[in-house]
């Protein structure tokens, strides 16, 4: 359960680093109903728990294993290597604290548990986890499911049992339509790109290693016409040739490239070093049909800008309810602040800010509450998160050039390409967990 959490967390932060807003969902699929509650309290008990030296163990063990090797799992636990766990594991408790969904429990059919269910895909849902039984393997539609974990107390390994497991994966492996750029794709991006992004693209399936099981599973699989990675691509090798490693060139060549240096917090000392104007565009966005039905053409038919400036309790709730902006986050992004105090008052960020808000004339900015004020800070600091994300560097160029040989920068490398680009995420080899 932990590495299917590490994994899902994975995938945000690689999209967010790449200005994607995902919020990818984890299945946790049981046998019983028993089953499925007793494993939802363990994964409650291990959410809770969760520390930095267990989080560090993991990532050990995981780099023993793995080590430097193509595999998706050395890439995440390089990764995690690289980064601050004090911050990921408070990021992991705030994800997956209360935000999850048992469809089977006795009381999950309510109203709201059935729209939520049902919105998995929407920004504001907070869902992250799933745990089920098979109420979920007829009808459920969600695109943004990127992991199912089989627990396997008490199941059986049938041709039956995989027929069904393959069904559930077909529809999840359907592609989901992030934006990247400001554009929508509805096919695979990233088939012929050696990207860590390709984790985005790809279903993960996980259950220990039971043979007959994983057999059956395989078998299902192909007669469903699912694409597994290992039957769906094929690696391309690209190795230099032995007659040019020969040359001089290649022997005593050099690329001239510019000289890095490490950035400093004199480089980001403002929001307009990071290309975010304080200056903030926003149109009113509200239930008009609801409140004012066959009017609606005509309230909206004019409009007019008004200046909206957030009081600071505004900020602090929006800063809240984004762990971007928590402070030993934010502190890696926007190292000249001494505090968050400092990010919120100081005229150099968000003592400016000033949202710019296009309302119909016959509304008057007083008669917003304070929960409609509230969501048009957010809009504006997710906008900022993202050019933040964009433009933060470690490093940056300077007017000085320095050669590197040929035979630093040239090497042999591959690419794993789908044969077939779709509409549908691949499927990562069936992960075989040791018990």
């Amino acid at each position: 359960m932990l590495n299917a959490v590490l994994l899902s967390q994975f995938r945000k932060y690689i999209a967010k680093d790449s200005g994607i807003d995902l919020k990818p969902i984890i299945l946790f699929k049981s046998n019983t109903i028993a089953i499925s509650i007793e494993t939802n309290q363990k994964f409650i008990s291990m959410i809770e728990s969760l520390s930095v030296n267990q989080l560090q163990e993991a990532i050990i063990k995981g780099l023993n294993i793995y080590g430097k090797s193509s595999s998706i799992w050395s890439k995440m636990y390089q990764y995690y290597n690289n980064m601050e766990l004090s911050s990921v594991v408070q990021h992991i408790q705030w994800d997956f604290t209360e935000t999850y969904l048992n469809a089977n429990d006795s009381q999950f059919q309510t109203e709201e548990n059935t729209l939520l269910l049902n919105t998995l895909e929407e920004a504001d849902n907070p869902i992250r986890t799933i745990f089920a039984v098979a109420k979920l393997n007829e009808g459920w539609d969600v695109l943004n499911l990127y992991d199912i974990v089989r627990i396997s107390e008490g199941a059986t390994g049938t041709r039956n049992t995989t027929d069904s497991e393959a069904q559930l994966i077909g529809r999840g492996a359907r592609y989901y339509p992030f934006v990247e750029k400001g554009e929508r794709s509805y096919q695979r991006r990233y088939d012929d790109v050696s990207r860590d992004l390709k984790v985005i693209e790809t279903l993960h399936y996980h259950t220990i290693n039971e043979n007959a099981y994983i057999n059956n599973l395989n078998k299902s699989l192909e007669a469903a016409n699912i694409q597994v990675k290992e039957d769906g691509s094929t690696r391309y090798d690209a190795k230099i040739k032995s007659k040019f490693k020969k040359t001089n060139l290649y022997r005593y060549g050099k690329i001239y490239i510019n000289q890095v240096i490490p950035t400093s917090p004199e480089d980001y000392q403002r929001l307009s070093d990071y290309h975010v104007s304080p200056y903030f565009e926003s149109d009113y966005e509200t239930a008009i049909e609801k409140r004012y039905g066959a009017d609606k053409e005509v309230i909206m038919s004019q409009t007019r800008e008004v200046e909206l400036k957030p009081e600071r309790i505004l900020l602090q709730k929006a800063i809240q309810r984004n762990p971007f902006y928590w402070f030993s986050n934010l502190k890696q992004f926007v190292p000249s602040i001494s505090s968050i105090d400092d990010f919120i008052d100081s005229d150099n960020f968000l003592g400016s800010l000033k949202i710019h808000l296009t309302m119909p004339s016959g509304l008057s900015i007083d008669k917003l509450s304070s929960y409609e004020k509230l969501r048009h800070v957010e809009k504006f600091l997710v906008y900022a998160e993202s050019k933040i994300r964009l433009n933060y560097m470690k490093l940056k160029g300077t007017p000085k050039f320095e050669g590197i040989r040929f035979t630093e920068l040239i090497n042999d490398y591959h690419v794993e390409v789908n044969q077939v680009r779709g509409n549908t995420r691949t499927m990562s080899e069936v992960i075989r967990t040791k018990i």
